[in-house]
Protein backbone atom coordinates (compact mmCIF):
# COMPACT_ATOMS: atom_id res chain seq x y z
CA UNK A 1 0.00 0.00 0.00
CA UNK A 2 1.37 3.29 -1.00
CA UNK A 3 -0.25 6.44 0.39
CA UNK A 4 1.18 8.98 -2.01
CA UNK A 5 4.81 8.60 -0.93
CA UNK A 6 7.77 7.70 -3.09
CA UNK A 7 7.95 4.19 -4.44
CA UNK A 8 10.47 2.05 -2.66
CA UNK A 9 13.42 0.92 -4.73
CA UNK A 10 13.72 -2.39 -3.04
CA UNK A 11 10.89 -4.63 -1.95
CA UNK A 12 12.14 -4.47 1.65
CA UNK A 13 13.08 -7.15 4.10
CA UNK A 14 11.18 -10.39 3.91
CA UNK A 15 11.44 -11.05 7.63
CA UNK A 16 9.00 -8.90 9.66
CA UNK A 17 11.16 -9.29 12.81
CA UNK A 18 13.93 -7.15 11.36
CA UNK A 19 11.89 -3.92 11.56
CA UNK A 20 9.63 -3.97 14.58
CA UNK A 21 6.54 -1.81 14.15
CA UNK A 22 3.99 -0.83 16.77
CA UNK A 23 0.95 -1.08 14.51
CA UNK A 24 0.01 -2.24 11.08
CA UNK A 25 -0.93 1.31 10.06
CA UNK A 26 1.37 3.15 7.68
CA UNK A 27 3.67 5.76 9.14
CA UNK A 28 1.99 9.14 9.63
CA UNK A 29 2.66 11.98 7.28
CA UNK A 30 2.01 15.69 7.83
CA UNK A 31 -0.91 15.60 5.44
CA UNK A 32 -2.49 12.69 7.32
CA UNK A 33 -1.96 14.45 10.64
CA UNK A 34 -3.86 17.45 9.29
CA UNK A 35 -6.72 15.21 8.24
CA UNK A 36 -6.69 13.50 11.63
CA UNK A 37 -6.91 16.80 13.51
CA UNK A 38 -9.74 17.91 11.24
CA UNK A 39 -11.53 14.63 11.90
CA UNK A 40 -11.03 15.06 15.63
CA UNK A 41 -12.48 18.57 15.50
CA UNK A 42 -15.38 17.37 13.39
CA UNK A 43 -16.08 14.54 15.80
CA UNK A 44 -15.94 16.93 18.76
CA UNK A 45 -18.36 19.29 16.98
CA UNK A 46 -20.70 16.40 16.23
CA UNK A 47 -20.56 15.32 19.88
CA UNK A 48 -21.38 18.86 21.04
CA UNK A 49 -24.23 19.07 18.57
CA UNK A 50 -25.48 15.67 19.67
CA UNK A 51 -25.38 16.71 23.34
CA UNK A 52 -27.34 19.86 22.53
CA UNK A 53 -29.94 17.85 20.62
CA UNK A 54 -30.25 15.36 23.46
CA UNK A 55 -30.64 18.19 26.00
CA UNK A 56 -33.30 19.84 23.82
CA UNK A 57 -35.13 16.52 23.49
CA UNK A 58 -34.99 15.99 27.27
CA UNK A 59 -36.40 19.47 27.84
CA UNK A 60 -39.12 18.85 25.27
CA UNK A 61 -39.93 15.49 26.85
CA UNK A 62 -40.16 17.07 30.30
CA UNK A 63 -42.52 19.81 29.08
CA UNK A 64 -44.60 17.23 27.17
CA UNK A 65 -44.94 15.12 30.32
CA UNK A 66 -46.01 18.18 32.31
CA UNK A 67 -48.57 19.01 29.64
CA UNK A 68 -49.87 15.43 29.69
CA UNK A 69 -50.20 15.57 33.49
CA UNK A 70 -52.06 18.88 33.25
CA UNK A 71 -54.42 17.52 30.60
CA UNK A 72 -55.03 14.36 32.64
CA UNK A 73 -55.95 16.46 35.69
CA UNK A 74 -58.26 18.56 33.53
CA UNK A 75 -59.87 15.44 32.06
CA UNK A 76 -60.33 14.02 35.57
CA UNK A 77 -62.10 17.25 36.57
CA UNK A 78 -64.38 17.03 33.55
CA UNK A 79 -65.22 13.41 34.31
CA UNK A 80 -66.10 14.31 37.90
CA UNK A 81 -68.26 17.18 36.68
CA UNK A 82 -69.99 14.87 34.21
CA UNK A 83 -70.84 12.54 37.09
CA UNK A 84 -71.98 15.30 39.45
CA UNK A 85 -73.98 17.55 37.08
CA UNK A 86 -76.85 15.10 36.39
CA UNK A 87 -77.28 14.48 40.11
CA UNK A 88 -77.32 18.21 40.85
CA UNK A 89 -79.81 18.85 38.04
CA UNK A 90 -82.09 16.08 39.33
CA UNK A 91 -81.95 17.44 42.88
CA UNK A 92 -82.61 20.99 41.68
CA UNK A 93 -85.58 19.81 39.62
CA UNK A 94 -87.02 17.88 42.55
CA UNK A 95 -86.57 20.90 44.81
CA UNK A 96 -88.38 23.17 42.34
CA UNK A 97 -91.26 20.71 42.02
CA UNK A 98 -91.62 20.51 45.81
CA UNK A 99 -91.50 24.30 46.14
CA UNK A 100 -94.12 24.78 43.41
CA UNK A 101 -96.46 22.29 45.08
CA UNK A 102 -96.10 24.07 48.42
CA UNK A 103 -96.76 27.44 46.81
CA UNK A 104 -99.91 26.10 45.13
CA UNK A 105 -101.13 24.65 48.43
CA UNK A 106 -100.47 27.88 50.30
CA UNK A 107 -102.27 29.96 47.62
CA UNK A 108 -105.37 27.73 47.33
CA UNK A 109 -106.74 28.17 50.95
CA UNK A 110 -106.31 31.94 50.77
CA UNK A 111 -108.23 32.19 47.49
CA UNK A 112 -111.23 30.01 48.50
CA UNK A 113 -113.31 30.26 51.71
CA UNK A 114 -112.47 27.75 54.40
CA UNK A 115 -114.50 24.54 54.18
CA UNK A 116 -117.43 24.27 56.66
CA UNK A 117 -116.86 22.21 59.76
CA UNK A 118 -118.61 18.86 59.85
CA UNK A 119 -121.63 18.65 62.16
CA UNK A 120 -120.57 18.10 65.71
CA UNK A 121 -121.68 15.17 67.81
CA UNK A 122 -123.86 15.59 70.98
CA UNK A 123 -120.86 15.71 73.28
CA UNK A 124 -119.26 18.45 71.25
CA UNK A 125 -122.54 20.44 71.16
CA UNK A 126 -122.78 20.48 74.95
CA UNK A 127 -119.27 21.77 75.18
CA UNK A 128 -120.00 24.48 72.65
CA UNK A 129 -123.09 25.88 74.47
CA UNK A 130 -122.35 29.08 76.34
CA UNK A 131 -122.44 28.66 80.06
CA UNK A 132 -124.43 31.33 81.87
CA UNK A 133 -123.12 32.65 85.16
CA UNK A 134 -124.78 31.31 88.30
CA UNK A 135 -126.24 34.73 89.24
CA UNK A 136 -128.11 34.93 85.95
CA UNK A 137 -129.70 31.53 86.53
CA UNK A 138 -131.06 32.58 89.93
CA UNK A 139 -132.79 35.58 88.52
CA UNK A 140 -134.32 33.68 85.67
CA UNK A 141 -136.18 31.02 87.75
CA UNK A 142 -137.27 32.11 91.26
CA UNK A 143 -139.47 29.02 91.82
CA UNK A 144 -136.53 26.72 92.00
CA UNK A 145 -135.20 28.60 94.96
CA UNK A 146 -134.81 26.28 97.86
Amino acid sequence: MNFGGAKPDSPGPKDPDLLPRQSAAPPPCPRCELVKSQCTKTIINYQKSHRKKIEALRTELKSARQQVDSLQRQLHGYKNAARIVPVVVALAGATWIILLKRLRRSKSPAASPPPPHPPAGPEEQQEQLPVAPVADLAQADPATDV
